[in-house]
């Protein structure tokens, strides 16, 4: 609902609020900090923030026949900071649940951020956030429940026109609506399970070193791509319990070949080479170190693609099942 800037005022940076308001668009200073190297990362959590606590808040949920609105339960981290592990919980749907663990990444980075700041400027940043939450939550009444928002010092939010930092990749309609696809061709047993998946795997995703290494959140993995001439590349997968899915976590070697469908010949689709299946949920630093490897020695995957069934993947504990 709000959008975050900095602006170097007598010999300081101000982190500045816009936001909407009765009188129009508003500005106000959150706080000042010595640089614009300390105010850029608190920026940029605050950025976040607001618009992972936005963004469900502005979106139908169209699973199913019946159009829903989403949850709200999120906004409780805002208010409340005990309540944030709430946010690594719950299994309403894979597109919400992703937004939630993202909300925590970014509150976790904007806690980074402040940490080095004098106790006026954490105080101050606190403030701010617990504002933002309930100047949401009001509004959330108001479109709800009918419940008119007190006037004074109102931040003015609109179902249809909310106020979202652009830029935010994971809450395009298209990330939305690909989740939903797959919460949909899940089994309702499974959702949880799938859940669970996708949160550990946007964890690993966030604190990776191997910083090519991309989140496909749709399809439950994270692959790398070293673009190199022989056109291998991996990915970790996590289960999908449906027809034509995977049965279990797997670490997969595969390799870009022209498009069947693409008779021009212009696009590449990603052909399973070999997989290894894991005998249970890899954790993150089983992911990333993973990564890593492939990251410091991307020559590893055409040898890896050459490697029996039965035999490990050399330099990894991970068996080629097929």
């Amino acid at each position: 609902m709000t959008i975050y800037s900095q602006h170097p005022s007598r010999g300081k940076v101000q982190i500045l609020a816009a936001y909407q308001s009765p009188a129009g668009l508003t500005s106000a200073t959150v706080t000042s900090v010595e640089t614009t190297d300390d105010a850029a990362p608190i920026v940029d959590a605050l950025n976040r923030v607001s618009t992972l606590a936005t963004a469900p808040m502005s979106t139908w949920d169209e699973r199913f026949e019946d159009i829903e609105t989403y949850p709200a339960e999120h906004l409780e981290a805002l208010l409340s900071p005990d309540s944030r592990a709430a946010l690594l919980t719950g299994d309403h749907s894979l597109w919400y649940e992703y937004v939630k663990v993202l909300f925590h990444q970014a509150l976790t980075d904007l806690d980074g951020a402040t940490a080095p700041q004098p106790q006026t400027v954490r105080t101050a940043i606190a403030t701010e956030v617990a504002t933002e939450g309930q100047q949401l939550a009001a509004e959330w009444q108001r479109f709800t429940a009918n419940v008119r928002p007190a006037e004074e010092g109102r931040r003015v939010w609109d179902f249809d026109s909310p106020t979202i930092l652009y830029g935010a990749t994971e809450l395009t309609t298209r990330t939305r609506e690909l989740l939903d696809r797959t919460d949909r061709t899940l089994p309702e047993p499974d959702l949880s399970s799938a859940v669970a998946d996708l949160r550990l795997l946007a964890r690993a995703h966030h604190r990776r070193s191997n910083r090519a290494a991309q989140l496909e959140p749709e399809l439950l993995s994270i692959s790398f791509d070293p673009e190199s001439d022989d056109r291998h590349f991996v990915a970790v997968a996590a289960p999908l319990p449906f027809p034509g899915g995977r049965p279990d976590w797997q670490v997969q070697i595969l390799h870009w070949i022209p498009d069947a469908d693409d008779e021009a010949g212009e696009t590449e689709a990603g052909e399973r080479v070999l997989s290894c299946r894991l005998p249970a949920a890899p954790s993150i630093e089983e992911i990333n170190g993973f990564l890593d490897l492939c990251g410091a020695q991307p020559e590893l995957l055409a040898i890896w693609a050459k490697t029996p069934v039965g035999e490990t993947l050399s330099g990894t504990p991970f068996v080629v099942s097929e």
